[in-house]
């Protein structure tokens, strides 16, 4: 069990730090227009699988949710690093 938790958590770490290195090499007017796009791609899906309930393809949905919800993490974590540091 500690094993595979520790597993979990490596690859975690190893996933974010990969989508934090492709969000930290574009430029800020990417980072906010691809944020907008994330924001009308997660309204989009939230009637797809609270609706349709659990059937077909609920799984893919729900993976996809999730990997916008970690890149929009990722986007918004590197547009304050830059306001922060005054970086553009």
């Amino acid at each position: 069990m500690k094993k595979k938790l520790t597993f979990m958590l490596a690859f975690a770490l190893i996933s974010c730090a990969s989508i934090d290195k492709k969000v930290a090499r574009l430029s800020t007017s990417e980072l906010e227009l691809r944020r907008q796009q994330i924001q009308y791609r997660l309204a989009q899906t939230a009637g797809q699988w609270s609706v349709g309930g659990w059937g077909l393809g609920s799984h893919d949905v729900i993976g996809e949710r999730n990997d916008l919800l970690k890149e929009k993490e990722a986007i918004e974590r590197e547009l304050l690093r830059r306001r922060q540091t005054g970086q553009r």
